[in-house]
């Protein structure tokens, strides 16, 4: 560590991963207190299996599919909104100057 970006860099993620580890650690330690402890997420769980059971092979590997993409396609939503609003602005300004030049 270097510079002042390094520093706070590897600080913040190391918060990050406090952070994490005590969301989790609070999970478990309040699923421990409960009277059933971890009864809703195995019952939540046997759910889910027979639901994959009944849906087959290619329903499951569809949402796989559509659930690894996400990230992606949010990454690129978030990449094209400056890009259309730049070009939607450069379209009016366009349009704004060329009606100026007609009656000015």
């Amino acid at each position: 560590m270097n510079t002042l970006f390094d520093f706070i860099t590897h600080i913040k993620g190391v918060e990050y991963l406090l952070a994490i580890g005590f969301i989790g650690l609070f999970i478990l330690i309040w699923e421990s207190l409960s009277p059933r402890p971890f009864g809703a997420m195995l019952a939540v769980g046997r759910d889910d299996l027979d639901h994959m059971r009944h849906a087959g092979v290619r329903e499951v590997v569809r949402t796989a599919v559509h659930t690894a993409a996400a990230p992606f396609l949010v990454i690129a939503y978030v990449a094209m909104v400056p890009v259309a609003f730049v070009t939607g602005l450069g379209l009016a300004l366009r349009r704004w100057q060329a009606g100026l030049g007609r009656h000015g």
